[in-house]
């Protein structure tokens, strides 16, 4: 009669002529034979195996600055994925999981309490291979009014908006080229500015807020004042801010089929862009569809 050690799993079982003793869960067992024992128990254990629980999903982190009183929304595509508050500084932050694709397309915007919205800040991300991705896009572009639509010349023309707070806002001039003011903003993001509409000189100007923050820019929907013999006071929120394409203040079954005509088309005027990619696609569409009114 010989004796083999074995540690093996508690559900081996005895053959015959072979009696096995058993103890804890995984333990060591006395085989004892009726004669010489074979090199190997004539039992086989079993086969191991351990589970690792469900294959991780990448996440993808976006944070940015704006005005700290805002609604903030995520889109994907034109489709609304997330809304967040930022907080007192403007800092905001998105956490994004089980992504469809390894380059995703998001758009940025804010929204204050009257409904004003910010320029859609676009971005494409490609996650590659890594489980967490992260990416700053820096400033949300500011909102922007303006006092008047058409002023005379020796009036007053009041700029104002929301940016990210203690920011630097640049007054741009479309038609200029030129930079007309640099205004700060304040602990709450809100700042304004006023020139005499003289300054200007007769004719139709075009203003964009820009901020600048590491290297990129984010630029303002821009408002159009015509300076000039009339006088018109502002609407609260100016029809340049919306993706208008024909300029009634509305976004309709009109500003549709204009975005339709120039689809896919090789040259189009840069108005039609709502993305400012470079192209018109589903995209762009997308945007109208966001800020459709339908009236």
């Amino acid at each position: 009669m010989a004796l083999f050690i074995a540690i093996v799993p508690t559900q081996l079982s005895a053959q015959a002529s072979t009696t096995i003793a058993a103890t804890g869960t995984i333990g060591v067992y006395a085989i004892v034979c009726d004669g010489p024992c074979p090199v190997t128990p004539t039992t086989t254990p079993p086969v191991l195996t351990a589970s690792f629980g469900p294959t991780p999903q990448p996440v993808f982190t976006l944070t940015g600055r704006t005005f700290p009183t805002s609604t903030v929304t995520l889109l994907e595509n034109g489709r609304i994925l997330a809304t967040t508050t930022p907080l007192s500084n403007g800092l905001f932050q998105f956490s994004v999981q089980n992504t469809s694709s390894r380059i995703a397309h998001y758009g940025l915007q804010a929204e204050d309490s009257s409904g004003v919205r910010t320029r859609v800040l676009n971005t494409t991300v490609s996650l590659g291979n890594y489980l967490e991705t992260f990416l700053d896009v820096g400033y949300l572009p500011s909102t922007m009014q303006t006092s008047h639509e058409n002023i005379r010349p020796n009036e007053l023309l009041v700029m104002s908006g929301k940016a990210a707070p203690l920011s630097y806002v640049e007054i741009f001039e479309h038609y200029s080229s030129s930079t007309v003011m640099t205004v700060g903003s304040g602990k709450n993001g809100a700042w304004a500015t006023s020139l005499n509409a003289s300054l200007l000189g007769a004719g139709v100007k075009k203003f964009s807020a820009v901020l600048k923050y590491k290297g990129s820019t984010a630029v303002s929907h821009p408002v159009v004042v015509v300076v000039g013999e009339r006088s018109k006071r502002s609407s609260l929120q100016s029809c340049a801010q919306l993706p208008d394409l024909n300029n009634d203040c509305k976004i309709s079954l009109a500003d549709f089929s204009i975005l339709s005509f120039w689809l896919s088309k090789r040259s189009f005027p840069g108005e039609v862009d709502i993305n400012e990619d470079g192209k018109i696609d589903l995209r762009d569409f997308s945007i109208l569809a966001y800020y459709w009114t339908g009236k």
